[in-house]
């Protein structure tokens, strides 16, 4: 038996406001790493903590991919019986 909700339980969320909400999220940590690498604000004024900016923008970046894939393969396994 491949069911994920354990019995009767109810998921929390509907799909299609799972499936917003990840999307939503995805260009939320895409935006973030851009700004980040970009230094769109001038946060970062002091020279040595650029490193940050270079180390967090393509974490941020690649964790909105992974978001994206988790979302796409998760609305896959949804329909899956």
């Amino acid at each position: 038996m491949n069911d994920k909700n354990y019995g009767s339980q109810k998921t929390a969320m509907p799909l299609s406001l799972r499936i917003v909400f990840g999307i939503f999220m995805v260009l939320v940590f895409g935006f973030v790493g851009l700004m980040l690498l970009f230094n769109w604000f001038n946060v970062i004024y002091d020279p040595s903590w650029n490193w940050l900016r270079w180390v967090g923008g393509p974490i941020f970046i690649l964790y909105g991919i992974f978001r994206g894939y988790r979302l796409y393969k998760g609305n896959q396994d949804n329909y899956e019986e």
